[in-house]
């Protein structure tokens, strides 16, 4: 959840702590769950790649 909320913090140019004081705020709440959406994604594709790293060996 943390690489979320840095990530919310980057896009906006705001303090972290700023992210989590407003988490509860819908345009915040949206960018957190969009966020969090595409590291789920990212870390599938990660372990996908390795499955198949793995069968080629």
């Amino acid at each position: 959840m943390g690489e979320c909320y840095f990530r919310v913090s980057k896009h906006l140019g705001v303090p972290i702590s700023t992210v989590l004081r407003k988490k509860f705020t819908p345009d915040y709440k949206l960018l957190i769950n969009k966020y969090f959406q595409i590291i789920v994604a990212e870390q599938e594709q990660q372990e996908e790649y390795e499955k198949e790293l793995e069968k080629t060996k």
